[in-house]
């Protein structure tokens, strides 16, 4: 089975972001909440038509959560960012 030429950019571009996003992770897993001196951590998930879902599930408050959120969201790259309830 082959796949189509839009197939192939479309998984390309999807593992261009997942790398972008392993260099995201790396610089923004070292910041800490000014308020708890804690991190947080995030993940990427591969969902449907090479979409990529960034979640933000272990946090210590939402304030934190949300400028990290916004960091995700300023570079455009991902289909969505979302903060995990805990």
């Amino acid at each position: 089975m082959s796949y189509s030429e839009k197939e192939r950019r479309a998984y390309e571009s999807m593992m261009c972001d997942f790398q972008y996003f392993e260099e995201m992770k790396k610089y923004l897993s070292k910041r800490k909440c000014f308020v708890h001196n804690q991190r947080l951590k995030m993940e990427a998930n591969w969902e449907n038509e090479y979409d990529i879902d960034i979640v933000i599930s272990k946090y210590c408050c939402v304030g934190f959560a949300k400028q990290i959120e916004k960091e995700f969201i300023e570079v455009d790259r991902f289909t969505s960012v979302t903060i995990a309830e805990q």
